[in-house]
């Protein structure tokens, strides 16, 4: 940790931890970290767990036995689940209408014979539903790009993944530092036309991409 300085007890406690320098630090992730910036597919999620999934609200229903109860039914590309309210309020009922875009998070639990979330955390996204057809895919774009900057500079390579999520990127990012044979630091001059070339189109394609969403969110 040469540096950062901390007090020599606040060195003993993070060598426990497995965190000896700089990249260790900025890699840590808790042990009783909660992840709720990874978004799961819903057939990703496993009873049990406490997860994230988004998507379109397909219906809601309000039942009267054998106790009055909220249940909304959410549906993703890949599958569908129940979210369901024992306790809620009018305000709640008009929030979640049919089309709506809605993130939700909570531990899964089965209920006969599908999934469901009893009194989950959620968020309405956008009342109107997708903005994209691709949404979950910009999303998880979006993710890896905010990942992979943590490494502190632009990156001129291939990045390839496959349901990842932030668990994923960071043991990606941990094992890309760890071996120093699989990258080099380059300093890009104006000599060196063809790197900067290559370097410019991404930043392009990336601005617009960013561009595009804001308008589209605005």
């Amino acid at each position: 940790m040469a540096s950062i300085k901390f007090t020599d007890s606040q060195s003993k406690k993070l060598k426990k931890l497995g965190i000896s320098d700089e990249w260790d630090l900025l890699l840590h992730i808790p042990a009783r970290y909660i992840d709720e910036t990874e978004i799961k597919t819903i057939d990703e999620i496993q009873p049990g767990e406490l997860s994230q999934i988004q998507g379109t609200i397909v219906k809601t229903k309000i039942s009267y036995a054998p106790r009055k109860n909220l249940s909304v039914h959410i549906k993703d590309e890949t599958g569908e689940i129940q979210i369901r309210f024992l306790n809620f309020y009018p305000s709640q009922i008009k929030q979640l209408k049919e089309g709506a875009l809605i993130r939700v998070f909570g531990e899964v639990k089965v209920n006969a014979l599908f999934y469901e979330m009893v009194h989950p955390q959620y968020k309405i996204i956008n009342e109107d539903g997708l903005r994209y057809s691709d949404e979950f895919v910009r999303h998880k774009i979006l993710d890896a790009v905010g990942d992979l900057y943590m490494l502190g500079s632009p990156i001129i390579g291939k990045f390839t993944a496959y349901k990842s999520g932030h668990e994923l990127n960071n043991k990606l990012l941990r094992a890309l530092v760890e071996n120093p044979q699989s990258w080099s630091l380059e300093n890009l001059d104006d000599n060196d036309v063809e790197m900067a070339e290559l370097a410019k189109n991404y930043l392009s394609i990336a601005d617009e991409f960013n561009n595009e969403r804001i308008n589209k969110i605005q």
